[in-house]
């Protein structure tokens, strides 16, 4: 799946080890998290819209070398993120409920709580 190549990809330039290796051990359970998360993201035009703009400025900013620009952006996509797992972004699924509810995405939030990656 091109979107877990992606994340290895950053991972490896970042140098951060200890997410690489979980990317790499729970690889299959995380790309059908990915997908589940594709499904419940593009549901509905209006998220979809939502989505491509911040992709879009995330790319743009890269391409255009505005390092500050492009962490600004990222950290609004993440934010959007979270509102939208949390259910509180306006038409948003309650996808948190549904991601949460799995038992492998419980185990994995366990392990990124012990190697301090999640909040308890």
């Amino acid at each position: 799946m091109a979107v877990m190549q992606y994340q290895i990809a950053v991972t490896e330039a970042a140098h951060n080890v200890v997410l690489l290796h979980l990317l790499r051990c729970m690889g299959p359970m995380l790309e059908q998290n990915v997908r589940k998360n594709f499904e419940l993201f593009y549901s509905s035009r209006e998220m979809l819209a939502t989505v491509s703009s911040h992709r879009a400025g995330i790319f743009e900013a890269i391409v255009a070398r505005e390092q500050e620009k492009a962490r600004e952006a990222s950290h609004r996509y993440l934010a959007f993120n979270r509102r939208s797992f949390a259910g509180s972004y306006p038409g948003a699924y309650p996808m948190r409920k549904i991601a949460m509810a799995s038992p492998a995405m419980q185990g994995f939030r366990t392990i990124l709580f012990r190697v301090g990656y999640a909040e308890s």
